[in-house]
């Protein structure tokens, strides 16, 4: 199988997908983006949480939600110029990320879709900073149109523990910062909420260790970091 989670990124795809189950939802009164709310930065930002130099390389363990397991190896490949801004290229062999950090500040690059029944422009995204306290939010949004339909996906990030210690699969990882991913769909002037997206951690000097979500789950096995 192709992983849609390279790593804490397939957002527009968990949308998407969604979006079809979750369309038949009762709905809740109109809200417009979340709001962004942020508390003071408790340490100077490092960017130390992006290891993706070039010839960097992650291995790590899927489990799907019908416990299925399955490996895959992440490689990063090289750099690339977007919008004047340098993006490392992060990938599986078949699907490629964009991933860059500015000030602590965590950005992946989402390509554009066109296809017959789902169109979604450009996007970036902002994941994580690594200078916010624990409780620290932040929001997004992610626009698409779905069978003809205009979608705007509400994204909003929590910080749920910061300078951590967490265990995967045997190895313990320190200065570990732990994000919720909660998100819902405004159509039609309506909002149906998702709930929880996905719980990711990283780990600093190592990056995305874990990923916990309603229907899988990844784990680092190892990595090669220059």
């Amino acid at each position: 199988m192709r992983y849609p989670y390279l790593m804490c990124l397939g957002l527009s795809v968990s949308l998407f997908l969604a979006c079809k189950k979750e369309y038949s939802k009762e709905d809740t009164d109109i809200i417009t983006t979340p709001p962004i709310t942020t508390l003071p930065p408790v340490s100077t930002a490092t960017c130390e949480y992006n290891p993706y130099a070039t010839g960097n390389t992650f291995d790590y363990q899927y489990i799907s939600e019908s416990n299925d397991t399955s490996y895959y190896n992440m490689g990063v490949s090289g750099d690339t110029l977007i919008d004047g801004n340098k993006f490392a290229i992060v990938s599986d062999g078949y699907n490629k990320q964009y991933i860059r950090c500015d000030n602590g500040r965590y950005y992946s690059f989402e390509k554009g879709v066109s296809q017959t029944d789902y169109q979604r422009p450009d996007g970036l995204r902002l994941f994580l900073y690594d200078d916010k306290e624990k409780g620290a939010t932040w929001a997004d949004t992610a626009t698409s149109v779905i069978s003809g339909k205009p979608v705007v996906g509400l994204l909003q990030y929590t910080i749920l523990e910061k300078g951590s210690t967490r265990t995967v699969l045997g190895q313990t990882y320190t200065d570990v910062i732990g994000v919720k991913q909660d998100a819902a769909l405004l159509i039609d002037g309506k909002v149906y909420p998702l709930n929880t997206i996905a719980t990711y951690y990283y780990a600093k000097k190592v990056g995305y260790i874990e990923v916990i979500a309603p229907t899988y789950k990844i784990s680092m096995k190892s990595a090669s970091i220059k």
